[in-house]
């Protein structure tokens, strides 16, 4: 799951709320976020994998994401 916002996070946990989702499954997948405002809001919602860039710019999130990916197909963890 991506965020660029904390807005975004709200927005999607209002919605997952409203639609009977479980905020529990989003424990077993990464949770990207493009900078700490946003991870810290996922955090606080119960998003405990969430994870920033150190570069806080799509680009530097697009990287990052190709970093977990990689890492994922090579029986790694790079995100919790």
């Amino acid at each position: 799951i991506t965020f660029t916002s904390p807005s975004a996070v709200s927005g999607f946990v209002g919605r997952l709320k409203r639609e009977e989702g479980n905020l529990d499954d989003t424990r077993q997948v990464p949770i990207a976020c493009i900078g700490p405002n946003t991870r810290s809001r996922a955090i606080s919602e119960g998003m405990l994998r969430a994870f920033c860039p150190e570069e806080h710019t799509l680009h530097g999130l697009l990287n990052v994401l190709n970093d977990v990916v990689t890492s994922q197909q090579q029986g790694g963890r790079l995100w919790g």
